[in-house]
């Protein structure tokens, strides 16, 4: 069915939902589950949200511009079970929000906080019963596992993963022993919550074929042009030194020693070279067969078994283990590990090879490309000001914000303190003369960037630093709405629904007259925007002590900066904070921005987007994490040792 309501139908919908759902559960169902996913279908979405929520909370209801936008059947159709999915997703995003030690997806629906629906739900009744077991397992999806063991449930799917364009070069760069510029010759990807190594995302279109095509021409001619040191001559029959460079240079790309049937069909592609030219040819050929193999494309991640939880083989391990802490191919120290035999199955040795790895050139950069994607600042690079606005933002300046922060992870997480709360809340910085002018700080005398203590009042963390403060804002102006909701889905991992469908959204323009706080406020004051702005404005005026560049002030348009606000914590408390130094100092405390903080990064090393059955599982993470004082090499050093990073759950069917 379609959902029409209208507001006054509200009250009627109210009283109808209360008496609605009780007659349709089963009350023997709500101690009975075989997952989350069954439990949400049979006792929460047909008998309850259906009826009673769906009919506001839907993509053109009255309440589409929550933070709750269901999807709906049409007219005479059941929902997809694509749907249900998606919905079970918004469900869970909203159950962990605490309000005042209840589930906000209780205290919304029997009138705790202020519903636009009114009472929809009494107290004690079966329905809101289904929903409090709903949150009960959302928040620990064991209550429906038959093993009642988080790492029973917490296994990820066993998959073929895509190589994205930069860990595709890095594999051919590996290979040749040359750099080879490949990553800005493959179409970019999707991101996904701002990663670009999203595996459900990572497909082959017709374009990608085409430029596979042509990096494939290219090492193939990279080859021919070393053919004396990489395909050899010397002590062998041609077609068996054809041979010979087609069985290394594939164990090389895939990551593993090939097949006796896979070196035969890559020999076919040698031979159809040969055949219409000379052995360079041949080796030209098969070159780039090897690196548009499958099996070079993609990451294997299927495991020893066909069914069940399986483990994955040893050299999937040391592939895993490579691509997740460097972006790069097993080195040759990891691949001599892999080859003896079931050493990687071993928490202790993957933790000594993740430890070798993490402090490795290419493990540092990858921990500064986890960050730098997490906080969306991959576009920073091609950032734009208004040079009347901001005279002072050059192409110099801007990369020195995009340095500094690269520098300033690096530094935190390998040379000082190595935890979440230095990242979110360290007083020093990174600094060039450039930077120092913009900051306040006494100039170190040259570009090149050096560490400085920054003003206490205005600086803590990443979050305050320019190339943050800068991206989240707009050409001519600051951006309150922009960097409130960069802190609500970024740093607390909370999703924003769309904007309403109303008329074209404008940005007020600059005015003289006004500072920025107060042309926000009356722009996001209309009845269709406020819900959605009430958890984003009262954090990003916070900010509003930084100007479009990042750059610190107290005055704006001859009138005094207000940068005040508040953050909305799980515990139902709101916080009150007067400027980016201090939110910075209050999340470093946030049950939320650790949780975040843990999911982001898992999202991140696993190519995934959590589900349900992932929570209990980032759960037991993050209570880690902070038993650890968020140290975050122990993060990575407890993800890798787990037992479920080595398991894969294979597919029905597969």
């Amino acid at each position: 069915m379609m959902f029409k309501r209208t507001p006054a139908a509200l009250g009627i919908i109210a009283l109808v939902g209360m008496a609605a759902c009780d007659g349709k559960i089963s009350e023997t169902g709500l101690d009975r589950c075989t997952s989350p996913q069954q439990f949400f279908e049979e006792q929460v979405w047909t008998p309850v949200m259906a009826d009673t929520c769906a009919t506001c909370h839907y993509s053109d209801g009255i309440a589409a511009s929550t933070r709750m936008k269901l999807r709906t059947p049409k007219e005479n159709e059941t929902i997809s079970q694509e749907d249900l999915a998606y919905n079970l997703e918004l469900v869970r995003q909203v159950a962990k929000i605490d309000y005042k030690g209840k589930s906000l997806l209780l205290a919304k629906p029997i009138g705790e906080l202020n519903h636009g629906g009114g009472v929809v739900l009494e107290r004690g009744s079966v329905g809101v019963r289904a929903l409090e077991r709903m949150a009960a397992i959302l928040a620990d999806p064991t209550i429906c596992s038959e093993t009642k063991r988080c790492d029973e449930v917490a296994v990820l799917p066993a998959r073929l993963w895509r190589l994205t364009p930069s860990e595709y070069q890095t594999s051919i760069e590996a290979a040749l022993g040359e750099p080879v510029d490949v990553a800005s010759r493959i179409s970019a990807d999707e991101r996904v919550y701002g990663f670009s190594n999203n595996s459900a995302v990572l497909d082959v279109s017709d374009v990608t074929t085409e430029q596979y095509m042509a990096v494939g021409e290219t090492v193939g001619a990279r080859v021919v042009a070393r053919l004396a040191e990489l395909a050899p001559q010397n002590g062998c029959q041609e077609r068996d030194c054809a041979r010979r460079f087609a069985r290394s240079f594939a164990e090389k790309m895939f990551r593993r020693p090939p097949t006796d049937a896979e070196v035969t069909s890559l020999m076919t592609l040698y031979d159809i070279g040969r055949d219409t030219g000379a052995y360079a040819d041949g080796i030209s050929l098969l070159a780039q067969g090897i690196v548009q193999a499958p099996q070079t494309l993609y990451r294997s991640e299927l495991g020893s078994e066909d069914v069940g939880v399986s483990t994955l083989t040893t050299d999937e391990i040391a592939t895993s283990l490579a691509y997740t802490l460097t972006g790069a191919p097993p080195d040759e120290q990891l691949r001599a590990v892999a080859a003896d035999g079931a050493e990687l199955a071993k928490a202790d040795v993957r933790r000594a090879e993740a430890e070798r790895l993490i402090d490795s050139p290419g493990g540092r950069r990858r921990m500064v490309r986890f960050v730098i994607e997490w906080l969306g600042l991959t576009e920073l690079s091609h950032l734009e000001k208004d040079t009347t606005a901001y005279p002072q933002f050059t192409d110099t300046l801007r990369d020195a914000m995009q340095a500094e922060t690269e520098t300033f992870v690096e530094s935190v997480v390998f040379d000082n303190e190595g935890t979440y709360t230095a990242l979110m809340s360290a007083p020093y910085s990174y600094v060039n003369d450039e930077l120092a002018n913009l900051y306040g700080v006494s100039a170190p005398g040259g570009p090149a960037l050096v560490r400085a203590d920054l003003p206490a009042a205005d600086r803590a963390g990443i979050i305050t630093q320019a190339s943050v403060l800068a991206l989240y804002a707009h050409a001519d102006q600051s951006g309150p709405v922009f960097r409130g909701k960069f802190v609500r889905q970024n740093i607390l991992c909370q999703q924003l629904p769309p904007p309403p469908n109303v008329n074209v959204i404008v940005v007020p323009p600059a005015d003289p007259a006004q500072t920025t706080r107060e042309r926000f406020a009356a722009h996001t004051s209309q009845p269709a925007c406020a819900s959605c702005h009430a958890l984003i404005d009262p954090i990003g005026f916070g900010f509003e002590r930084y100007d479009g560049i990042g750059r610190a002030r107290e005055v704006e348009n001859g009138r005094p900066v207000d940068s005040s606000g508040y953050l909305d914590g799980a515990d139902g408390v709101s916080r009150d904070f007067n400027g980016g130094a201090e939110l910075a100092r209050l999340l470093t405390s946030s049950e939320e921005a650790k949780n975040c903080f843990v999911t982001q990064f898992t999202r991140f090393s696993q190519g995934h987007t959590e589900t349900v059955d992932d929570v209990c599982g980032i759960n037991q993470s993050t209570e880690t994490f902070k038993a650890n004082d968020t140290n975050i090499r122990e993060l990575v050093l407890n993800m890798v040792s787990s037992d479920n990073f080595i398991r894969r759950r294979a597919a029905q069917g597969q």
